[in-house]
């Protein structure tokens, strides 16, 4: 397979997997920073709720594994056009030092993909709704967004975020998951009274347990987070909370007790990211069976 049969491979797997989208082939786009022009492999363009998605994807085939250069030149490029996402395909794969050089990346969505593992790239941003509002939730760098909730558990969980390299039962195995949750302010319940509920119940259960609060003034607004610490369960639990309207939406983080500033600064960046939703004539009890609940069910009212 010469380079562009390979190039033209990967642009048709794209081209079905994202069927609505706008997807451009050898584009060339400004270098902001190099006032250069950069030519691009393939740009995939979307706007979802008025938010602009630009995708960058790299082609390389090579003889040889990626290494930490070719990833380390990419990053550039994407940081010179100024898009944040941005995956790179290599077909005979890419060394540990490539690997740790897309991780190492805070304010991208980078992502060194081997050829025949295209298929198991879920996406960078997912779109979680329950009735009448929404969200566009963006992963960390490293991570995907995970829809495949199952139905029983859409009351509690809408999507996960995870490192690309696990299996969704790998993460929870590893502690490192996260969970993304919508709510309907009912009577005047907020943020800060499901926060009170979870930590009663949390209390209960583990009463040796953790719990400190503190807010983050951020261009989203204040951010409310909270941290668990389980001593019966060796390990942490980060969430962040924010009001919108008359709904509210959190993130929690489930994290080793080891864990380190970049696990909080994973759950920060979606939080940073995420763009809230409200839709008009909706019926608020339209998006899954379970959510109707929350209304009609006052054991599973936010109290």
């Amino acid at each position: 397979m010469n380079w562009k049969e390979y190039e033209t491979k990967v642009l048709d797997y794209f081209t079905n997997r994202f069927p609505d989208s706008k997807i451009e082939r050898n584009i060339k786009l400004p270098g902001r920073l190099s006032k250069t022009t950069r030519e691009l492999d393939i740009l995939l363009t979307d706007t979802v709720f008025g938010c602009s998605m630009e995708l960058v994807i790299e082609c390389k085939n090579w003889r040889s594994k990626l290494d930490v250069a070719d990833v380390g030149a990419f990053i550039d490029k994407l940081k010179d056009i100024g898009i944040s996402k941005g995956i790179i395909i290599s077909r005979h794969g890419y060394s540990e030092s490539a690997h740790n050089r897309a991780r190492a990346e805070i304010n991208l969505q980078l992502q060194v993909l081997d050829f025949d593992n295209m298929p198991s790239f879920y996406g960078f941003w997912g779109l979680p709704y329950r009735g009448d509002c929404g969200a566009v939730v963006s992963a960390p760098n490293g991570w995907v967004v995970n829809n495949n909730v199952p139905e029983h558990r859409r009351l509690d969980e809408l999507c996960y975020l995870h490192p690309f390299e696990y299996q969704l039962h790998v993460a929870f195995e590893k502690k490192h998951i996260m969970s993304f949750q919508l709510y309907p302010i009912i009577d005047g319940n907020g943020l800060s009274e499901e926060f009170k509920y979870q930590d009663s119940k949390v209390k209960v259960k583990y009463p040796k347990s953790n719990i400190k609060y503190w807010e983050e003034k951020t261009q989203k607004g204040i951010i409310t987070f909270r941290q668990i610490d389980y001593i019966e369960l060796d390990y942490t639990e980060f969430t962040g909370g924010v009001e919108f309207f008359d709904f509210f939406a959190f993130c929690i983080c489930v994290v080793p007790n080891d864990h380190n500033l970049n696990d909080l600064a994973r759950l920060k960046y979606v939080l940073l990211n995420l763009h809230l939703i409200k839709f008009k004539n909706i019926d608020p009890t339209n998006s899954h069976v379970v959510w109707s609940r929350l209304f009609n069910d006052t054991s599973n009212n936010i109290t």
